[in-house]
């Protein structure tokens, strides 16, 4: 898996000019999943979209 990674690293960059609704990092989803659990949010699945938003 790590290959996989490696391999794709270079292409994050144009992933994310290009879909940024669909593409995020880990540390976008850990610092979404602190904030909904201090705070709450209206829905109970989050789409990236929500998750680049918080």
């Amino acid at each position: 898996m790590q290959a996989v990674y490696s391999a794709t690293r270079p292409l994050w960059p144009v992933l994310r000019r290009i879909l940024p609704r669909l593409v995020t990092s880990t540390g976008q989803i850990g610092r979404a999943m602190i904030r909904v659990a201090r705070e709450g949010y209206p829905r109970k699945v989050l789409e990236m979209a929500d998750i680049n938003s918080l």
